[in-house]
């Protein structure tokens, strides 16, 4: 398993400018919920739901903060690119387009 682990990082490590030590953080998230910025930071706010039990035993769902993202105007453009690139690749293609 180790050896996995040492390999993905190299393979990671291998994007041009890139350097991944292995602790970067996963992050899962359901909702960009909040955007603004001010002197030149882009903030977002992510969150995910989470279930739990009230005092009377019932299920609450609540949302939670995950990670809140910074970044100049450059990466903010960079991150909406990449963004747009991932919904074309999982958004479904239709019949007619699958043809050629």
């Amino acid at each position: 398993m180790g050896d996995r682990r040492i390999a993905a990082v190299r393979a990671a490590s291998d994007a041009p400018g890139t350097i991944d030590i292995g602790h970067a953080p996963l992050i899962y998230f359901e909702d960009a919920c909040a955007a603004g910025g001010s002197g030149g930071v882009g903030r977002i706010l992510l969150t995910a739901a989470l279930q739990e039990l009230d005092e009377t035993g019932q299920v609450v769902v609540r949302r939670a903060t995950v990670a809140h993202l910074r970044g100049n105007l450059d990466a903010i453009v960079s991150l909406r690119d990449l963004l747009t690139k991932l919904e074309q690749a999982m958004t479904p293609r239709r019949a007619e387009d699958q043809i050629n």
